[in-house]
């Protein structure tokens, strides 16, 4: 049976001896980072890495015309909108949690780690929020940003190479 495992003493060490993340944001202190990378690894662990055995050996499914995902999946993507982690990164004013874009992607590669396949989910749903948050009108943002925050709507690409 496979064991999640992390290193957070060198994701602390690179952001803080190398990076030195906390010389250039005086109002987000090393505690800070500390705990939401700790608290996200915690979260991951519990949460997303176990979701990998039942995504290799039920995957996604198509049944009456619709995508199935495996139940641990949606659980998982439930857990992960209403703890607040989908709005790591983003602003305080449409229900995010403002960190350096460091911390942020410190997280990322936890849960990317933790199951590359589940990561896709807010991965590609985070792609779609941001070009709408950019692009888009103030009629689609109000429409969409609310409801993919909250996770009831998600993302996806859209594949334009031949054969896709």
């Amino acid at each position: 049976m496979a064991t999640y495992l992390s290193d957070l003493d060198d994701i602390y060490f690179n952001l803080f001896s190398v990076l030195k993340i906390q010389n250039k944001n005086p109002d987000f202190g090393v505690d800070d980072a500390k705990s939401i990378i700790s608290e996200f690894d915690k979260f991951v662990a519990n949460e997303i890495f176990p979701t990998r055995e039942e995504g290799d050996l039920v995957g996604v499914k198509m049944e009456a015309g619709k995508v199935v995902a495996p139940k641990s999946y949606l659980k998982a993507k439930d857990n992960y909108h209403s703890n607040g982690w989908f709005g790591l990164g983003q602003e305080e004013d449409i229900g995010g949690m403002p960190v350096p874009q460091a911390v942020y992607m410190s997280c990322q590669s936890l849960l990317v780690g933790a199951n590359v396949s589940w990561s896709m989910y807010p991965g590609l749903t985070k792609g779609a929020f941001n070009a709408i948050k950019v692009l888009g009108t103030q009629e689609q943002k109000n429409l969409l940003l609310p409801k993919i925050m909250e996770g009831t709507w998600g993302g996806t690409m859209c594949l334009t190479e031949p054969g896709a």
